[in-house]
């Protein structure tokens, strides 16, 4: 999901998906990467995931991304991160054509907390 509104630069995505997973489900360098588009600090089944899911977004699966995820995960989840990476990329372009914007205070509640992973937006 975090690939998918980094690609398309969905800033409201972004923020409401960085604050489930930071934390212990994605450390802050890994935030950090998925916000600037860098792939070089994930290894194995999470490099081929991240670059899966970005590919889809972009509209650009090659045989080889296929085969990469193919590697780590069966035909259902291959499946399933194909439609979760669609359904993100169609979800943000939504929220861009409505122009729904990050809530205020959720951008407040942010900066309260102090935790670096959450102040991490994409650019």
């Amino acid at each position: 999901i975090l690939t998918a509104a980094s690609t398309v630069e969905n800033e409201y995505e972004w923020h409401q998906h960085v604050n489930i997973a930071g934390g212990d489900l994605v450390s802050t360098e890994e935030l950090s990467a998925l916000a600037d588009g860098d792939d070089s600090i994930f290894e194995g089944a999470e490099l081929a995931l991240v670059r899966y899911a970005r590919a889809v977004v972009e509209g650009e699966v090659t045989d080889e991304d296929h085969d990469a995820l193919a590697e780590h995960f069966d035909d259902a989840t291959v499946s399933g991160a194909a439609c979760t990476a669609s359904g993100y990329l169609a979800l943000g372009r939504t929220i861009d054509a409505l122009g729904v914007e990050v809530e205020s205070d959720d951008e407040d509640a942010d900066s309260e907390e102090g935790d670096d992973a959450l102040s991490v937006h994409i650019v």
